[in-house]
């Protein structure tokens, strides 16, 4: 892979130095080992690419995430039930997800589950999501509308498009608060 090196005095171009996919190469291996965010190969970057101790890029096991800032949605339905869908982004370099299965839960105003404490509902969204790419889960459908205060939705499991499936052993939940 060929960088652009920066020295006090002038900047050195390799042959690819304005390949998107350099950039991307150095931004993740930034990320792996813990500098910031760049696409620009720092001395500082640099020092770590060649030090033994370097952390190549590793993909997450289940790359489907819910984002800080995500968006979530929710209506009214008849016969006080609520209906929700939340954003979700494959963060994959390389694998694409055809299905996946989402968790969704409620509290009242208390901080109480409505539904049970170990109660969840869940859905499997048949929806293609390629690297990078956000889409919204299907619309999961709950009782009680009334009584919801907080929203919480997580990712359970996904499907590949190569039908290799994983799954998540705890989910990670984000929370809306429910405003009408």
């Amino acid at each position: 892979m060929k960088m652009t090196c920066f020295t006090p005095e002038r900047t050195y171009k390799g042959a690819h130095a304005n390949d998107a996919l350099t950039a991307e190469a150095v931004r993740l291996f930034s990320e792996a080992n813990g500098l910031p965010s760049s696409e620009i190969a720092t001395p500082e970057m640099q020092q770590k690419l060649f030090n033994r101790g370097a952390k190549a890029y590793e993909e997450p096991y289940v790359p489907l995430i819910i984002q800080d800032g995500a968006y979530g949605q929710w209506n009214k339905r008849g016969g006080d039930k609520i209906q929700v869908r939340v954003e979700v982004t494959n963060v994959s370099r390389t694998k694409t997800i055809k299905a996946f299965e989402m968790y969704v839960y409620a509290e009242d105003v208390y901080g109480c589950p409505i539904y049970g404490d170990d109660t969840v509902y869940c859905d499997t969204t048949a929806k293609r999501v390629g690297p990078g790419e956000t889409t919204y889960c299907d619309y999961i459908t709950m009782p009680d509308c009334s009584d919801v205060c907080t929203l919480y939705a997580g990712v359970k499991k996904v499907v590949f498009a190569d039908g290799t499936v994983r799954e998540n052993a705890s989910v990670s939940y984000a929370d809306w608060t429910v405003t009408w």
